[in-house]
């Protein structure tokens, strides 16, 4: 095809024609517009400002970006509108009885009755996955009874959760990698969860557990590196391989089971932890497995605890230091060599047939120290 110019033809490559667009400047911007040959290839872009999304072009088109081929001049404004918080972006079902929707301003609602589907990682992931990291609240019905596997995979804006009463159970790394998440409270209904599913909660420093929660499982809080103390509940009896591997803080284990919980492998703490353990319970912690993975134990026992009686030694009454059995502090490994000008405090603990001590120093570490035959 040829062109003419009053009358003369001239070349096709000689034909140009622009492409003006505007738009209000306070809601976004536009990019594409200038000089073009006819037949070249346009591209056409809209990007609205925070607060605002992009509407349609002033012809009533809404591609965006858009391409089009240049055969005329063309004058196009790009048009915004504001957004409303609230605004649904997208909703869907992910349970028999559960509907979910996610507003613009990242609230991810769950709605409903009932159990939560599962979801994996390669074929079925949880529907609101693709934008994970625009999650910023998620609200959970009373009625919800399961927490779907991989439900909440990779919502790394997610700070904190709140998980209603009547959730019996927790699916496999159903908060994985919510890396900003830094404390979660679980309702003594819950009674099962999910291998790794608080794994890579970089974040994570605060940990209610369930008094009904009966195994830790594996990896469970892997690589939770902001943690630094935990309780594990009575009912606890297993504790699989790795449950707080990479927990590089964690300094403080308190248990409130009498038998020691089963360690089901050697790699169960990454920081040989000290365990706070019921009084009386020093022997069969110190002959279980819990005795090569931890760094100590200390019995938390108060003055009543098994009719004891309670004799306490301070630098201010030196002269009852001869009713302990020194030869015994002296021959202890924990205080072999020790510093006696720093010692605070020694603490007896005696009934009919042993001798119990709390040794406390000027570094306000307490040292409990093995049950003595009377």
């Amino acid at each position: 095809e040829q062109w003419t110019d009053f009358g003369n033809i001239l070349p096709v490559d000689n034909i140009t024609y622009s492409i003006t667009l505007t738009c209000n400047p306070e809601h976004g911007t536009v990019s594409g517009g200038g000089v073009y040959q006819v037949g070249e290839t346009a591209t056409l872009t809209a990007t609205p400002k925070d607060g605002y999304e992009f509407v349609r072009w002033s012809d009533g088109n809404t591609a965006n970006p858009r391409t089009l081929t240049i055969t005329k001049n063309l004058t196009l404004t790009a048009e915004f509108a504001e957004i409303d918080d609230n605004e649904v972006i997208d909703s869907g079902k992910c349970g028999k009885n559960l509907t979910w929707t996610l507003t613009y301003n990242g609230v991810l609602t769950i709605s409903g009755t009932g159990d939560m589907y599962n979801y994996d990682y390669t074929n079925n992931l949880a529907p609101w996955n693709n934008v994970s990291n625009n999650i910023k609240y998620i609200v959970l019905p009373e009625g919800l009874t399961s927490i779907g596997e991989w439900a909440f995979y990779l919502c790394a804006s997610v700070t904190s959760i709140s998980i209603p009463e009547g959730v019996s159970s927790i699916g496999v790394r159903a908060f994985c990698n919510c890396s900003s998440l830094t404390s979660i409270s679980l309702p003594n209904s819950v009674t099962s969860i999910g291998e790794r599913a608080f794994y890579s909660c970089y974040n994570l420093a605060s940990v209610t557990l369930s008094t009904n929660l009966s195994k830790i499982d594996k990896y469970l809080f892997g690589q939770c590196r902001t943690l630094t103390a935990i309780t594990i509940p009575n009912n606890v009896t297993a504790i699989e391989n790795g449950a707080f591997s990479g927990c590089s803080s964690l300094d403080s284990v308190s248990i409130e089971a009498t038998a020691p919980p089963v360690l089901s492998g050697s790699s169960t703490f990454s920081s040989s932890p000290t365990c706070y353990i019921p009084c009386g319970t020093l022997a069969a912690y110190q002959s279980s497995s819990w005795a090569e993975q931890v760094g100590g134990f200390v019995e938390q026992c108060d003055d009543n605890d098994n009719n004891q009686s309670l004799v306490s030694v301070t630098d201010a009454t030196l002269s009852d230091w001869d009713k302990l059995p020194m030869e015994y502090l002296f021959e202890t490994k924990c205080v072999e060599g020790a510093d006696w000008d720093a010692l605070k405090s020694v603490k007896v603990y005696a009934d009919l047939t042993y001798i119990n001590l709390v040794v406390e120093w000027d570094t306000e570490i307490v040292t409990d120290l093995s049950s003595v035959p009377f």
